[in-house]
């Protein structure tokens, strides 16, 4: 089935186009026939981070709107359990950010998330939905998913 293309402003996909404009960063916006600057000086600055972090706090807390877009649910981030609270996170950066968290990373989540990465979880109990949440949002506002 196809995507439908969005028809309100309420839509998900209108709202993501509304962050991305707000962060000067719309697809295909730039004004210039030969593309955006491949340089991370034409991207970054304090106003995009701030912007980027909220709209990463906006989706895996799914407080955007849902209409025309489908999240998992908090247990569909999880691999098979049990597993440890590292596995956990490994886990989740290969389908985020397509690689293993680096050690900064791993702490950073650990602390975020306030949970030992050693502990074991047995069920979606023992981590908690909140605990998705924040580990996601992390894995999105990290330096590696900043990185090309």
């Amino acid at each position: 089935m196809l995507p439908l293309k969005p028809v309100l402003s309420t839509d998900c996909v209108s709202r993501l186009d509304s962050q991305a404009f707000g962060m000067g960063q719309r697809p295909f916006d730039w004004p210039r026939p030969d593309g955006a600057p491949d340089v991370g000086e034409a991207w970054a600055s304090s106003s995009r981070m701030l912007r980027s972090w909220t709209v990463h706090n906006y989706l895996t807390g799914r407080r955007a709107t849902t209409q025309g877009a489908t999240y998992l649910v908090a247990a569909d981030w999880l691999p098979p359990l049990p597993a440890t609270v590292g596995e956990i996170v490994n886990s989740a950066a290969l389908r985020v950010i397509s690689e293993p968290p680096d050690a900064r990373l791993m702490n950073a989540i650990e602390t975020r998330i306030r949970l030992p990465l050693g502990n074991v979880v047995h069920d979606m109990s023992d981590f908690g939905e909140f605990r998705v949440t924040a580990m996601l949002a992390a894995l999105l506002d990290s330096p590696q998913h900043m990185t090309r």
